[in-house]
């Protein structure tokens, strides 16, 4: 009876992390679908399970539509808070970390850097259809956040913010989010406001 109580303790440590990223999903969609019916859009799940979602899935996971403009959303969620999302200038990915070394002699433990193995982003597949003509912007939702997203780009870094280019998509916080929706259901056919700002952040996108 004691190896099972561990086993599931040692299960629920595991997947906790997980549970609350879905968790925090649920609720930021919902306050959106909320915001986005109230300003005209019409929401389309793409997939089932959609708090479930991959990271690095290969097709996107909402449409906010109205009659003049679509937001196709991918969803990208950390389940490490504590880690940084580092982007290479190829578009490979690693997260990052500081772990304390053993303690040393005298009782003192120093910090290093911890990295995970490099994976690459494949091209998000269009999976759905609009009326012809009608402007898509392709978004990158980010929510919970990790500590920070920093774009590598060998002789430099610098931390991305919304409004910037990854993967082909607008990279946005939930708030951002929100403000664009709102912003365009005064006047959706003006789609200047779809625009990312100029940051001078490259559009990454990994090829497959």
């Amino acid at each position: 009876m004691l190896f099972i109580i561990s086993v599931a303790l040692v299960v629920l440590l595991v997947i906790s992390p997980y549970v609350v990223t879905v968790w925090k999903r649920y609720k930021m969609l919902r306050r959106l679908t909320a915001v986005a019916a109230k300003n005209g859009f019409r929401i389309r799940r793409l997939r089932k399970l959609v708090c479930f979602s991959l990271n690095r899935a290969k097709k996107y996971d909402i449409l906010f539509e109205n009659k003049s403009c679509a937001y196709a959303v991918k969803l990208w969620s950390a389940t490490k808070k504590d880690s940084t999302l580092v982007i290479k200038a190829n578009g490979s990915i690693f997260l990052s970390s500081m772990s304390a070394s053993p303690l040393y002699v005298d009782g003192t433990a120093k910090e290093r850097r911890k990295n995970s193995r490099i994976t690459s982003v494949p091209v998000t597949q269009n999976n759905f259809r609009v009326r012809k003509g009608k402007p898509v912007v392709n978004v990158l939702l980010y929510y919970p956040p990790y500590k920070e997203v920093v774009l590598d780009l060998g002789k430099s870094k610098r931390r991305v913010e919304s409004g910037d280019r990854l993967f082909d998509k607008v990279f946005c916080v939930p708030a951002y989010f929100e403000k664009i929706l709102c912003e365009n259901a005064v006047d959706a056919a003006k789609t200047e406001a779809l625009a990312p700002k100029e940051s001078g952040v490259p559009n990454f996108t990994e090829k497959s």
